[in-house]
């Protein structure tokens, strides 16, 4: 599934908007092996896995990386 709207996430999921930086490099940037680091509640992590990236997202409130995991499944 290929994600171009960056509101889809937010709409579906209540999330802040994908990052305007996110939303430009996806332009340039091929999909390939991406780390997320401070991944939060998944915003852009889920754009880019939407959008063919694979993606490891971290973080080290687990209630964050539990949101990450509901929305993915």
């Amino acid at each position: 599934m290929i994600i171009r709207d960056e509101n889809y996430f937010t709409d579906k999921y209540e999330l802040t908007r994908t990052h305007s930086e996110v939303l430009e490099a996806v332009k340039v940037v091929k999909p390939g092996k991406t780390l997320d680091l401070g991944c939060g509640n998944g915003r852009n992590s889920l754009y880019l896995a939407a959008n063919g990236y694979d993606v490891d997202a971290w973080d080290k409130n687990a209630m964050s990386i539990a949101n990450v995991e509901r929305i993915k499944s």
